[in-house]
């Protein structure tokens, strides 16, 4: 029964993100990076470069979490850093879901960060390229049953 309860908690992360991928309104703007690396972060440290030519649109970030929009960039370029992601430590209960040019990645660390990677069309935006959301949540906090 425990299987299916975390697994259960993945699928809801990652329906979750999903929502948040194609809605996200982030807080603030990032400057031009020009498209490399994450601004300085206790949760951009967890993740590895963006591709060449990338460029962070929004983001919003502190210690609960972490949330992006990149944009000139490919699918390709998204299924490799989810794939680089992998490498960095983001390896357990993966799911990946593509869809008529769309894709999504959801991972945990051994920390119990969630990531979600997705990429696909704004819908809020209507635009027309495809963008890539990136957001990390923090690890589920242990609740204690007291008698």
């Amino acid at each position: 029964m425990g299987k299916m309860r975390k697994r259960s908690k993945l699928l809801v992360v990652i329906g979750i993100a999903i929502i948040l991928c194609f809605s996200f309104v982030a807080c603030g703007k990032a400057e031009d990076n020009k498209g490399v690396k994450w601004p300085e972060g206790e949760n951009s440290d967890l993740l590895p470069n963006l591709p060449e030519g990338s460029k962070i649109t929004q983001i919003s970030q502190s210690k609960d979490g972490l949330g992006a929009t990149v944009k000139n960039i490919s699918m390709d370029d998204c299924k490799d850093f989810a794939k680089r992601c992998k490498e960095k430590g983001f390896n357990e209960k993966v799911q990946t879901i593509e869809n008529e040019g769309e894709y999504t990645f959801g991972a945990y660390n051994k920390k119990g960060n969630a990531l979600a990677v997705c990429y696909g069309r704004n819908l809020e935006d209507n635009e027309k390229d495809k963008e890539m959301s990136v957001m990390i949540f923090p690890p589920e906090k242990e609740t204690s049953k007291t008698k």
